[in-house]
This record gives C-alpha cells, structure tokens and sequence, in this order.
C-alpha cells in the first residue's frame, strides 16, 4: 500500500527585511514537511510580480507544497507589495542578490536550513549569483537563464550587431526609416548600442577567427554565468537548465559549448541540461508553463529519491 501524497497545508502571507527593505511574500507550508525549500525568482525582468504569467508560480508552489517541500515566493523590491524603487531596466550581471539573501534569511528563520533556488530569466541570472554565497544550497533550476552578461534592453539590439556583416550594417543605416529614427530619443539609444556592440565587436575579431576554426565562439558567453557554475560544480551542488529549441539563449549555449561552457560542465557532472521543444524562454503559453513546472517538480524530486552526493 503506497503512502498518500502529501498536501500543502497551509499559505502564510510574510514581509521580511532585506537590506533595510522591506518585501513581501508568501510560504506555502507542505502538511508534512522534508525540510527542504524551494525559493521561487520571477523572470520578467524583473518587473513581473511573484505570481509569473497565468498565477505559474502560485501553482508550482502549491504543486511543490504537495510533495512536501516549503516553497517560497516573493515580489522583487519596488514590485507588487514590496518596498522600494526599481531603478530602470536591470543587468543580467547586476542581480538581485540582497532581495535573494533576505529571502533566505526569511525562510532559514523559521528553522528550515536546506535549499534549492528556481529562476527563470532575470531570476534564473540572479539564482546563479546568489547561490555560491548560500549556505545549505541542495540544488539550483535555471529556465533559460542568458548566457551573456547585458542589461535586458540590450540584448536584442547587441546580437543584431554582432550577427549582421558590415556590408548589410552599412546598407541598414542608410534606409530613410532608420535615418528618421535619429530623431526619436529611445530609437537614438538603440542605434548606440548597437554601433557599441559593433565596435566591441571589431577588437575581438581576430580572436573569433581563431576561435571559430576549432568551431567555438564565446561572444554570447559571460564572465557572470561561468563563475558561479564553477564554483557549485566544486561544492558538488546539482544544476538543472531548462531551454526551448528555439529560445536564443540554448542557441548560444549550443555556439558556446565547444568552448570554456563544455569544458566547464565536463568539471560538473552533477549538471545537468533538459531541452524543450519550441520556445520556453518568457514562459509565454500555457503548454511552455506546464512542461516546465512538470519538470522542475519532476527534477526536485528524483534529487530526493536518488539522494544528493
């Protein structure tokens, strides 16, 4: 006769301090507790509440709540109910981590000493910096966490830049729509960017030639994301990413991997890599969001089964 499933007994709603902030969030208390909890970091960049799209966090630590574990969700600081100011778009290398410590502290209050962080995103970026520096970390989900160190708003316009040659970038600027776009402010920032990504990209050139001839290019791979990695791979901590075959962050995974990445996680073999089909990145359908909780659920559980090395 199995045992039956255990249930989330009850959802306390906390504020708790964080660097002199004070932020909001919610536990979700499993009627049989393992000991273990799960902290949830909203992607979104940041500007998403805890409750991610379609209530997805709610659900996952409600689901996880079920098994057994505490699962804590919480509003970044001047998001939702949280306190404080959000002080323009965030950087991938410049993560939340006093939010994240406070977050801890919160829960490791309350007797709890064991943990596993879950990101997604911006949160999967702020997981992976904060998660050297936490102590009883157990394991670490990442959902297309990016690979390059840049401020979100960024991005789209740097890879642009470093993918187009400099005949189609000549060809481009000189259309009358971009030209126009001069006198727009924000389209102005845009063109900086991406002329300072293109720029960057001219003094490393020589080293990307020789480094694409042994089939490896490190232009979207981050000083930020290697170290962390390295150093939970010397704790013996488990990592699972999570990426969609279509997301740009497995594209550059898979661009980096013949380089330092592959020889990193040949050094970390507690880590581990699940692919999905379609996009996973946003977690923008409901499909996307099931398929991923499944699996994170799915993941924190065999950790249990199998027990951590």
């Amino acid at each position: 006769m199995t045992a039956a499933p255990a249930r989330a007994a009850a959802e306390e709603p906390l504020f708790f301090d964080a660097g002199g902030i004070t932020l909001f969030g919610i536990l979700t208390e499993p009627a049989r507790a393992s000991g273990k909890a799960v902290v949830m970091l909203s992607g979104g960049g940041a500007t998403a509440p805890a409750t991610n799209r379609n209530r997805l966090s709610v659900h996952l630590c409600r689901r996880l709540g079920a098994q057994g574990y505490h699962a804590f969700r919480f509003d970044y600081h001047g998001i939702g109910e949280s306190d404080g100011v959000l002080a323009g778009a965030p950087r991938v290398d410049e993560p939340y981590l006093t939010d994240v410590a406070g977050a801890v502290g919160c829960i490791r209050d309350r007797g709890l000493e064991r943990f596993v962080l879950v990101g997604s995103c911006f949160g999967a970026r702020t997981a992976l910096a904060a998660a050297p520096s936490i102590d009883g970390l157990e394991a670490l989900v990442l959902v297309s966490p990016p690979l390059r160190d840049l401020e979100l708003g960024d991005e789209a316009g740097t890879r642009l830049a470093l993918t187009l040659g400099a005949r189609e970038s000549i060809r481009r600027a000189a259309r009358v729509r971009t030209i126009r776009g001069l006198f727009h402010p924000a389209r102005r920032r845009a063109y900086a960017r991406f002329i300072a990504a293109k720029a960057r990209g001219a003094t490393a050139r020589v080293a990307r030639a020789l480094t694409r001839r042994r089939g490896v290019d490190d232009r979207w791979l981050g000083e930020e994301f290697l170290h962390p990695i390295e150093q939970l791979a010397a704790r013996g901590v488990p990592v699972l990413f999570i990426y969609g075959t279509e997301d740009h962050h497995y594209h550059d995974w898979l661009l980096a991997k013949p380089g330092r990445l592959g020889a990193l996680l040949a050094r970390a073999p507690l880590t581990e890599l699940q692919v999905m089909e379609g996009w996973v990145h946003g977690l923008t359908s409901i499909d996307v969001q099931e398929r991923v909780a499944d699996a994170v659920a799915a993941w924190i559980e065999q950790l249990d089964r199998r027990g951590r090395p």
